[in-house]
């Protein structure tokens, strides 16, 4: 085996080690299957994409059905 393949495949363990450990235990569940940290950072980066989304999505909503064009047309 290539010792170049060695040393990387031990420092990309070590990172994926790192990565799970500063996670908590939800977030480690979402992780199963990721053998790499590059897999490991994508489906973190999956996850919080989507909850970023939906979240900035809830707080529009949100704003939008507190501040309505209507209550605002008194303030000028």
């Amino acid at each position: 085996m290539n010792p170049n393949f060695i040393t990387w495949n031990k420092h990309d363990q070590l990172l994926c080690s790192f990565l799970l450990a500063s996670m908590s235990e939800s977030a480690q569940s979402q992780m199963i299957g990721c053998h790499t940290s590059s897999q490991l950072w994508t489906r973190v980066s999956q996850l919080f994409a989507t909850r970023s989304t939906t979240l900035c999505y809830s707080l529009q909503s949100h704003l939008h059905a507190q501040f309505s064009l209507k209550d605002l047309g008194d303030v000028s």
